[in-house]
């Protein structure tokens, strides 16, 4: 996949969990894609199954004892060698840590903010015809990422994702005001 190529199914992921779960938020997003090498040297200690990165640079400023956010860079990085499939399960989960920064800042448990992302790709899984990759997740060799995954799952057993943004919410509160 070429990057013109990879733009144009990264638009159509983010359009797909907007039309589909109405989860957007408004700042653009630039997306790159990056070849395996390349990657690691971006990613750094990352785990070593990454296939995707979200990155956010903010800038706020005081007024008055108001903090308020001036400018924002927002960036998706993706590995250039994966299957349409694993490619929108990569965007999706990335897109999802976007959502999460937005709605949810003060969440900061890497279990909390892994677990939401990798919910919200497997919701897109399920609706894209994908749903082996979700088992994929159950088996991830991270296992804090499986871990997180299957914690999700959990909470969202009963009415799904409403009780996960619910969740994220609730921790948003609890995690902001330690």
């Amino acid at each position: 996949m070429d990057q013109e190529q990879a733009e144009k199914l990264f638009r159509q992921v983010r359009d797909d969990i907007y039309t589909y779960l109405n989860l957007r938020t408004g700042h653009p997003i630039h997306f790159y894609l990056k070849d395996a090498g390349t990657f690691r040297s971006l990613v750094g200690k990352h785990s070593s199954t990454e296939q995707g990165y979200y990155q956010a640079s903010e800038r706020y400023q005081m007024r008055r004892g108001v903090k308020s956010l001036v400018s924002g860079t927002y960036t998706v990085y993706a590995l250039s060698a994966l299957s349409p499939p694993d490619f929108r399960n990569t965007v999706a989960h990335e897109l999802a840590h976007d959502f999460g920064h937005e709605l949810y800042p003060a969440v900061q448990k890497k279990e909390d903010v892994e677990g939401f992302a990798e919910y919200i790709s497997a919701i897109m899984n399920t609706h894209w015809g994908n749903e082996n990759l979700n088992q994929d997740k159950l088996q991830n060799r991270e296992k804090d990422y499986a871990n997180a995954y299957k914690k999700f799952l959990r909470i969202g057993w009963k009415n799904g994702l409403r009780d996960v943004l619910g969740y994220m919410k609730e921790q948003n509160r609890t995690d902001g005001a330690k």
